[in-house]
């Protein structure tokens, strides 16, 4: 690796001295002082990215030598990312909320806000706040500030961690290379002085330095469009890494594996084991409950660890740390994995998994232990990383990064090879055959412990052909190539992350896809798409390995890959299953964003699609795709083909343009130029039909999606249900209510779409008002209501009989129309239902308290002025 470049250098001094200058403090006659009130306990915030630093660090009474406590501890610190900054502070009340701590930190929160660009630039984040919408605030060059008591949030949610979807606020602070920990810190009544350390920063870059890491680490843990020059263009991008190499001589890794199955590569550097990674697959075979086990020659203290792994259903369980030298009293630490990026041009299943912990610890060893589901099953474990909370004590140094290099010789890839598709068809005679519809297998099966095996083998590329792949999704119909060096352009411009751009191509399963990124004009020299998009093959996304028992296809079909840079050579994949080939957005994307193209060769055939204004385009693949104006369909090519024959293709897509449009006219309307995607699969991983992006259901769907008299004579009550799903708002939704407010998109559409009356639906019968009787004398509990979605749904079809559908339009409207902030998103259930019954009672001009009180819910308040207005329940 390159040594940094003098420009680096000078432009991370640059960054260290506009840190320096934007909090030192100034003019003034006495420091800067972060002071909390009496009795305040905040938090604490772990350090370990590149370019995050302390503003306020804690000394902690209870450390003691060798012990598990840190000495010091921030309760407020700052970083960086994207193209802006944020701080996180660990107890809100350190801003200045309420009349005790008024004005007494005024000046830290002026000079938190003068860095973060101005306070016209300024969001800040709480729990329950919108943390997509602050990730894309800072990408964009926004600053944030993220206060919050993590230790007291911890306390009012009992069995969830830091870490949970709920608290949400590590998972943006992650990217900056900050968390906040369950550890309390008291602090003293003077408070403690705010400056960022030069020792602090100086150790950073030093143990950056020492490690050669530091042109590719900042770029990564940034990627600021000033920096962005700074990458080496002629080298693959690594994961952000900061760190010194520990030999593999020191690592005792995956016990019980024999030696002869397993080669090291011979240099033991990180930087090898990347390289020969990269070049065919370096990885780590393992059997039941392995593990990776560290030994450091000093004790270090810990924020986290990261591993780059490459598995399919044996992911990293737990860490455990010892903090003595003789390896006694070790301590499980609870964790999480979270954080998912490409590791680099035509990669793929190479994935980090973070363990956030709680708080940081001093270790002397440690040991990660896997979650593995047989003897058989394989690891790939290409790097780990140790994230250091040394910014935290400037005594304790660098970071420490380990390489597991460890490899199957191609050798006994073949070989092992050879006996799992000896294992896949019970002999050496018979053809290998995977999971099909007709044939299925059990996952606890030797076929299923052989397809897991086989899929991990697979994720490498190469000449791994997996039987069952040409079953489904399937091959292309005749060997003759259609698509050879063909150019497809991408017009994203408004898209958001996770849509996807159809190309309109098809990939064999096993066959070589060569993927060129061709550059393109820009008015800032280039438009670097290849960060912000990647190549997805495969539309059938559900994952059925810890869902389903018995598999009818290979457990996880759709796969991804990271695309190369504008205008550098080639790179080639082998998609293990094949599919429709889509571009990815990992970004949302600005309207203006131009078109970008690129060009695909080898394994590639033209797929049959379908849009109105150039109709159907006709290929060899055996799935294509029928888009219309506000809804995609992914059907079987027959399927399509078949329909045209009968004429009914352009009556069929009008008809779910028409559904959507119905969908987006009692509420939500329409955003950007997002269509959605239904998808017909074999096997889902859950239920009949399931919501999401795409919309997945089962084969059988595919039989009426595009027959108008059957769709509109029977209805489609299930996939209206899903489009609902799609659209429900956490204003009017509740846990209790999420299979019954999204029905109301469902009645709503059946009836001006398909002119169906509610006494046509088993739901609205007398037998259901005989449950709602039995209901009533039991004394109305809110549990049986709310688990029975017919008996919910009967209570808000009352007031659409007695009000109208337009009546429930002007009630949505109302939400829509009323700003984010004064909306109920993450208030008690009750609290949302009380504003449902305000809002309602307002649009119809009756007071709905009666209604609503004769439902059970007698903390519903009168609406003022209102005649009050009931009927019978039912």
């Amino acid at each position: 690796m390159a040594a940094p470049s003098t420009q680096l250098l000078r432009q991370l001094a640059v960054s260290l001295r506009e840190r320096d200058n934007a909090l030192q403090l100034r003019g003034s006659a006495e420091e800067v002082r972060l002071r909390p009130h009496d009795g305040l306990v905040p938090g604490a915030v772990a350090l370990w990215g590149p370019f995050a630093f302390p503003l306020a660090v804690v000394p902690t009474s209870d450390a003691a030598p060798g012990g598990r406590t840190a000495p010091h501890a921030a309760v407020a610190a700052a970083s960086a990312f994207g193209r802006g900054r944020v701080v996180a502070i660990a107890h809100e009340a350190l801003m200045g909320r309420g009349a005790d701590v008024a004005g007494r930190n005024t000046d830290f929160i002026r000079r938190c806000v003068a860095w973060l660009g101005g306070a016209d630039k300024l969001r800040i984040l709480a729990p329950g706040g919108d943390v997509d919408a602050a990730r894309r605030h800072i990408e964009a060059g926004g600053g944030c500030i993220v206060a919050t008591c993590p230790w007291g949030w911890c306390s009012l949610h009992p069995g969830k961690g830091l870490d949970s979807h709920e608290f949400g606020l590590n998972d943006l602070l992650a990217q900056a290379g900050l968390a906040f920990t369950s550890q309390c810190v008291p602090m003293p009544d003077a408070g403690v002085s705010v400056r960022p350390t030069a020792q602090c920063q100086a150790a950073l870059v030093s143990s950056m330095l020492s490690a050669n890491l530091l042109p590719r680490a900042a770029v990564a843990q940034l990627a600021t469009a000033d920096l962005a020059v700074l990458a080496d263009s002629s080298s693959t991008p690594l994961p952000p890494l900061a760190g010194v190499d520990v030999p593999a001589s020191a690592l005792q890794a995956l016990p019980r594996v024999p030696d002869h199955l397993v080669g090291c590569h011979p240099s033991g550097r990180l930087d090898d084991a990347r390289a020969a990674y990269g070049n065919g697959g370096w990885w780590a075979p393992a059997c039941d409950h392995a593990s990776l086990s560290f030994d450091f020659e000093r004790q270090v203290e810990i924020a986290g660890v990261e591993l780059w792994c490459v598995n399919v259903d044996a992911s990293p369980r737990q860490v455990s740390v010892c903090a003595s030298r003789d390896g006694r009293s070790w301590d499980v630490l609870a964790t999480f994995a979270f954080a998912t990026r490409n590791a680099g041009p035509g990669s793929t299943q190479n994935k980090p998994v973070r363990f956030q912990l709680q708080s940081t610890v001093r270790v002397r060893h440690a040991r990660i232990q896997f979650n593995g589901i047989h003897s058989s099953h394989y690891i790939g474990v290409n790097d780990v990383t140790f994230l250091d909370a040394s910014a935290q004590c400037p005594d304790v140094s660098a970071t420490c990064t380990a390489g597991v290099l460890k490899c199957v010789p191609s050798a006994h890839r073949k070989l092992l090879t050879q006996g799992l598709l000896t294992a896949l068809s019970g002999s050496d005679e018979t053809p290998a055959r995977g999971p099909t519809a007709n044939r299925p297998v059990g996952r606890d099966s030797e076929e299923g412990r052989a397809c897991i095996v086989m899929h991990s083998l697979a994720s490498f590329g190469g000449d791994v052909r997996l039987p069952g792949a040409e079953v489904f999704p399937g091959r292309c119909t005749d060997s003759r190539r259609e698509v050879d060096g063909c150019t497809v352009a991408v017009h994203g411009a408004g898209y958001r992350k996770g849509w996807w751009a159809s190309t309109m191509l098809y990939a064999n399963p096993g066959e070589p896809l060569v993927i060129t990124s061709l550059p393109t004009a820009h008015p800032h020299g280039g438009y670097a798409y290849h960060r912000q998009w990647r190549l997805r093959v495969g539309c059938h996304t559900d994952d059925l390995v810890q869902h389903q028992d018995t598999w009818k296809r290979w457990p996880s079909v759709a796969e991804d890959f990271a695309l190369p840079p504008p205008g550098s050579a080639a790179v080639t994949v082998t998609p293990a299953f094949g599919g429709l080939v889509y571009a990815e957005c990992l970004e949302d994307q600005d309207p203006r964003t131009p078109p970008f193209s690129l060009r695909l060769a080898g394994g590639a055939a033209r797929a049959t699609f379908y849009t109105k204004d150039r109709g159907l385009v006709k290929g060899n693949a055996p799935w294509g795709e029928v888009e219309g104006e506000k809804v995609i369909l992914t059907l079987p090519a027959a399927v399509i083909e078949d329909a045209e024959r009968r004429g009914d293709l352009r009556a069929g897509i009008d008809f779910w343009d028409a559904v959507v449009r119905s969908h987006h006219r009692l509420a939500t309307p329409p955003y950007g130029g997002r269509k959605e995607r239904i998808v017909c699969d074999v096997q889902l991983s859950v239920g009949y039909m399931h919501s999401g992006y795409p919309i997945m259901v089962h084969m059988d769907f595919a039989e009426r999606a595009l027959d108008p008299v059957r769709l509109v004579s029977e209805g489609e009550w299930g996939a209206f249900h899903e489009l609902g799903h799609n659209m429900q708002r956490h204003w009017w939704t509740w846990d209790g209510t999420v299979e019954v407010t999204v029905n109301l998109f469902t009645i709503y559409t059946m009836y001006h779409h398909l002119h169906r009356d509610l006494d046509k639906f088993d739901w609205w019968s007398p037998s259901m008002r005989a449950k709602i009787h039995a209901w009533v004398r039991a004394g109305r509990p809110y549990e049986q209501w709310a688990h029975d979605p017919g008996m919910a749904l009967y209570m808000y079809a009352q007031l659409v009989h007695h009000f109208g559908y337009r009546a429930l339009e002007a009630v949505m409207r109302a939400y829509e129309t009323t700003p984010a902030l004064q909306l109920p998103c993450d208030a008690a259930w009750q609290d949302k239902l009380r504003t449902w019954a305000r809002v309602y009672s307002s649009v119809v001009g009756r007071d709905l308290t009666p209604f609503f009180h004769a439902w059970g819910f007698a903390f519903v308040p009168p609406v003022d002025g209102l005649p009050p207005w009931t009927c019978d329940v039912p």
